[in-house]
């Protein structure tokens, strides 16, 4: 679009275009500027560099000590995912659900700590997320208009995955997302 519009300004420019014309269309190219970066920074915010360069464990981790940063709250994370298993839409999909519990966290549960536990077993992958904090009450875990908690259900459910959540009043919550991976095949024997 703004080759385009470049190459229409030059075009029009000796028909006597006026100034203020052509202004206008340079503040036009100038837009699709800021929407190209925009677009960019969209997509890279849709899948964080961090997972491609570092792995969801390393991803995780860094979301964590950056939450713990801001807020001040404990942050603790062990275990490590070798994600071979996962596809992409798997890992972006898992890090936004641990995204959202953070911000939860942080939000709402009035906790001073958190421990993010990540572990893999043949069959399946799974993630823990749990605070010291107030809990969540059975209406709001059941309010569709908690649309974290939705949006959470939601990813996990996209990708194949088990998401629960638990809860007891004064003694936190842990969510706990579990996915599924693919086991190898064994070759055939002819």
């Amino acid at each position: 679009m703004k080759i385009d519009l470049s190459r229409t300004v030059r075009d029009l420019i000796p028909f006597g275009l006026t100034p203020d014309l052509i202004d206008r269309m340079q503040s036009l190219a100038g837009n699709i500027d800021v929407a190209t970066e925009t677009v960019r920074r969209m997509a890279s915010a849709l899948r964080p560099p961090a997972l491609d360069h570092l792995g969801l464990a390393a991803a995780i981790e860094l979301e964590a000590a950056a939450v713990g940063r801001r807020t001040g709250l404990r942050c603790r994370t062990s275990g490590n995912l070798p994600t071979a298993g996962m596809t992409p839409e798997q890992t972006t999909a898992v890090f936004r659900i641990v995204q959202e519990a953070l911000t939860n966290v942080v939000r709402h549960a009035d906790a001073s700590a958190i421990r993010l536990t990540m572990k893999q077993t043949p069959r399946s992958i799974s993630v823990t997320i749990h605070d010291n904090g107030r809990g969540i009450t059975e209406r709001v875990l059941d309010d569709p208009a908690s649309i974290g908690l939705v949006g959470m259900r939601e990813r996990a459910e996209l990708i194949g995955a088990g998401l629960t959540i638990n809860s007891r009043p004064g003694k936190g919550t842990t969510i706990v997302i579990t996915i599924p991976i693919a086991r190898p095949r064994k070759a055939r024997r002819s």
